[in-house]
């Protein structure tokens, strides 16, 4: 099945470039399908992917965002043909049938265009307040197979992007003795309806559906034989609308704990969080304390208000640490987006030191997506 993208605003404006795979990347980064070569675009801006049948438009976190027919995408958006896209000051515009016989023989494309602002034209407004129809859901799996695409996808009932009508199963493997966390998001569910939580059909409770981002911690002895775990949502009322998205599973091998380095690994964190303003990676260096605190205490009788004012920490970092990237990452792209490049790689670099490694946000893998590639690593442990 082929699609063809011609280029509607910017450099190369009327060039139409053809495609048959399934999976087309769209970027600033040398090794995408499609290269745009501006200031505004994110090395690894966008995609389109093919799922039954149908051709879907998805952002990569990038920093400006992807547009759709004028409106900026949240989730993976159906395409037709007609559609335009908006990767930064660059507009494409989809478009579907068969190649035509003398096609490129190579899909890669390389488009270099100018760095700096584009001046849209008034036309743009014609199809930029388009209305745009909801996306309708893909068949539902037996199971949801968690990998890093799964982030990408809402599973429910209604308002997301797989159908799953009444229930949705996530399955994953880990380690027979090991500590496992859920992570995911509920939400678009009427206040008086509930989403039941079971781990490999036994009930555990039920899911916070506030729309924000909620972890489970599976009990011990959870995980089947050969660590296999399913864990099902299931909807207490037909007909309302519900999702659950932004799904991932982290693991830990459990280990007799130790108080004595769980206290100093605690006592550590309140430090560095005491001390957030006077370096940049103190908040981070805090939560990975806490962290390790929490880790300490796995297989212990510890003092629940203990535990309790553990995990408030934990979840206030992560709180705060999604809210710095965006910081970081609206300022950077608020100076791309005026043509100020240097100034915003070196915001970028600053958000490697605010985020020496990895946490829930993402944020340096972010960050790196957007330096160049000779400064990539900077900042890194």
């Amino acid at each position: 099945m082929a699609f063809t993208l011609t280029i509607a605003e910017g450099k190369g404006a009327g060039q139409r470039l053809e495609f048959t795979s399934g999976r087309v990347t769209i970027g600033r980064n040398a090794g995408s399908d499609v290269v745009l070569g501006d200031a505004g675009v994110s090395r690894n801006h966008a995609r389109i992917e093919q799922h039954a049948g149908a051709w879907l438009l998805a952002d990569n976190g990038s920093a400006n965002g992807t547009e759709l027919n004028g409106h900026t995408i949240a989730l993976p958006q159906l395409l037709q043909a007609g559609d335009c896209i908006g990767v930064g000051p660059i507009v494409l515009r989809f478009g579907t049938g068969r190649l035509q016989l003398f096609a490129r023989l190579s899909s890669r494309v390389r488009i270099a265009a100018f760095a700096g602002a584009v001046v849209l034209l008034a036309g743009l407004a014609v199809w930029a307040t388009r209305s745009r129809e909801p996306l309708p859901g893909l068949a539902c799996p037996e199971t949801v197979a968690i990998d890093p695409e799964t982030a990408s996808y809402s599973f429910g009932h209604g308002d997301a992007d797989v159908e799953c009508g009444k229930s949705v199963a996530f399955g994953f493997n880990a380690p027979a003795r090991s500590r496992v966390l859920f992570r995911y998001q509920a939400a678009h569910i009427d206040s008086t309806s509930e989403l039941e939580l079971r781990v490999n059909g036994k009930h555990l409770g039920w899911a916070p559906v506030r729309g924000e981002a909620q972890v489970l911690a599976l009990p011990a002895g959870a995980l089947a034989d050969q660590g296999r775990a399913v864990v099902t949502f299931t909807q207490s009322e037909k007909g309302k609308p519900w999702s659950v998205g932004k799904v991932r599973v982290e693991s830990f091998a459990i280990t007799q704990g130790d108080f004595k380095a769980a206290s100093a690994a605690f006592e550590r964190g309140r430090r560095k969080l005491d001390e957030r303003r006077i370096a940049p990676r103190n908040l981070f260096d805090a939560w990975k304390n806490f962290i390790e605190a929490r880790s300490e205490t796995e297989g212990l009788a510890v003092n629940p208000a203990f535990q309790g004012e553990l995990a408030q920490l934990i979840q206030d970092c992560e709180r705060d640490l999604n809210n710095e990237c965006g910081r970081l990452l609206f300022a950077a792209a608020r100076l791309e987006r005026y043509g100020q490049e240097e100034k915003a790689q070196q915001t970028y670099r600053e958000a490697l030191l605010y985020f020496p490694g990895d946490d829930v946000s993402g944020c340096r893998k972010k960050a790196q997506g957007n330096l160049a590639p000779l400064q990539a690593g900077v900042g890194q442990e």
